[in-house]
């Protein structure tokens, strides 16, 4: 039990792993003397230890370090017991509209290919109140557990890598809620359900109706980013109108993101008495003064195809 590594929890906790066994010990030196302590536990710096979690297997996989790696806009983090934090900010009169991220439990082996990835409460609350806000940070100083996850095996799992890709702004002047404003302003902007999205919108009975103009001879380019609804009683409805045809534009084709041509788009948002709620919806808009590339001709008669991005 001589090779033991230590992490200093604070000036007189010190967490000690053994290499060899697994074995963990807790020391207070403000307590019990070193004599006391089985076997040699040295402090070191933060941020340098990489565990051997069982024998004869090699220490933490190269892409869960100790330090923060970077690429492709995609940022990973080891999450332990040292304290870390990262900030988010956009520019002057702008907030964040677009911010993910997920924590992982990576396997210990190379055999094992399942890869957990959810969420901890106190790291879903910080990423929900980093929206619509100028500037945010999110910290952690002990392992997480995920709690949220799309697969059930993965809930109770302690995770060891953060992961984030780059966040995204919008000014202020170009947010609106579909429930509050009957027409956009402006050649690009966001519409969201309800101002304080990615929390629930509260089950209030409502029909609201927005319309967004599509620039003359232009086009308009229409994303749905996210959309979480009580399919049960409440809905989301995206009609294309024209000068004599109604087109409704199904929600697989807005997630891809869809070019539009002529006429203006009316958006729809209805919440039912016994609504169990949900997130709601975030969807971004943008005029462009050209057609678009290899579209097919206007029709007036009938629905177009609609060309994805």
């Amino acid at each position: 039990m001589s090779n033991l590594k230590c992490v200093p929890k604070d000036s007189f906790i010190n967490i000690c792993r053994s290499a060899d066994t697994g074995a963990v010990w807790i020391t207070n030196f403000g307590r019990i003397t070193k004599a006391q302590v089985k076997g040699k536990c040295r402090r070191i710096r933060k941020n340098t230890i990489g565990f051997r979690h069982r024998r004869h297997i090699r220490a933490t996989r190269s892409h869960v370090k100790g330090v923060m790696t970077q690429e492709n806009g995609i940022i990973q983090d080891k999450i332990g017991w040292q304290k870390k934090t990262y900030k988010f900010s956009c520019p002057n009169n702008s907030v964040i509209y677009s911010f993910d991220f997920r924590v992982s439990s990576v396997p210990n082996t190379r055999r094992a290919k399942t890869i957990c990835q959810g969420y901890s409460p106190q790291l879903l609350v910080q990423k929900n109140n980093c929206f619509w806000k100028n500037s945010c940070r999110v910290s952690w100083n002990y392992p997480q557990v995920i709690t949220t996850s799309a697969d059930p095996r993965c809930i109770g799992q302690r995770t060891s890598l953060f992961t984030t890709k780059e966040h995204q702004c919008m000014p202020k002047d170009r947010i609106h809620d579909v429930c509050k404003k009957r027409d956009t302003k402006g050649r690009r902007g966001l519409l969201r359900s309800h101002k304080h999205y990615p929390w629930n919108y509260n089950a209030i009975p409502q029909n609201c109706t927005t319309r967004i103009k599509i620039t003359h001879g232009g086009a308009l380019f229409l994303h749905l980013h996210d959309i979480d609804l009580d399919s049960s009683h409440d809905a989301l409805r995206v009609v294309h109108v024209r000068s004599s045809v109604t087109c409704p534009i199904p929600d697989s084709s807005l997630r891809e993101g869809v070019w539009l041509q002529g006429g203006y788009v009316r958006v729809l948002f209805n919440v039912a008495y016994r609504s169990k709620r949900g997130r709601g919806f975030i969807m971004s808009y943008k005029n462009v003064k050209e057609r678009v590339p290899n579209s097919p001709e206007d029709n007036n008669d009938k629905c177009p195809q609609y060309a994805k991005n």
